[in-house]
């Protein structure tokens, strides 16, 4: 009895393990302040505004969180990115990406279980551009889509599809510099 009693507080431990390491969202992005001198080669990436027929509709700010994946996926292509807060004024720098995302769908965890085969599947559409200043087009522009199959509940295969949206669009951009 007392060793079954062990196993389940062990499970139950890693278990509790489990989603606290999966439940961090932040990147090794610096925090952005006004006070801040930029170097010349920063690349600031504002939040992206959501507009408002995503489908999505809870506590997380996806449009921040992108913007912090998108730091954090040029940090490690080996580009120096910050991610500048909601609510903070525009830097003045050379490089800026912005943008906005269009569709925010969770999709369906039961048709992605029970179904498969592509139904039910999330899916993160945006609109990104790089601006350069001093410059009246921008670098790059583009639509993208990235979606997952996973069994995830909405607010985690969302972030998990930002995620992969933040390292396609980091690619991309990397191409522009």
């Amino acid at each position: 009895m007392r060793s079954e009693s062990l196993r389940g507080y062990g499970l139950l431990l890693l278990l509790c393990a489990a989603v606290l390491a999966g439940s961090g969202c932040s990147t090794n992005a610096p925090p952005y302040s006004a006070a801040q001198t930029p170097t010349p080669e920063t690349v600031f990436v504002l939040p992206f505004d959501v507009v408002a027929s995503a489908e999505y509709e809870g506590p997380t700010d996806f449009g921040s969180l992108l913007a912090e994946y998108v730091a954090g996926a040029l940090q490690a292509k080996g580009v120096a990115a910050i991610a500048v807060p909601r609510g903070e004024p525009r830097p003045d720098a050379r490089l800026v990406v912005s943008g906005k995302i269009t569709t925010l769908d969770p999709g369906s965890w039961n048709l992605r279980f029970w179904i498969g085969f592509g139904a039910g599947r999330a899916l993160v559409d945006a609109e990104a551009q790089l601006t350069a200043a001093g410059e009246t087009e921008p670098r790059y522009e583009q639509s993208l889509r990235a979606r997952s199959l996973t069994w995830q509940f909405q607010e985690n295969i969302l972030r998990r599809v930002c995620a992969k949206l933040a390292r396609t669009l980091a690619k991309e951009i990397v191409s522009k510099l």
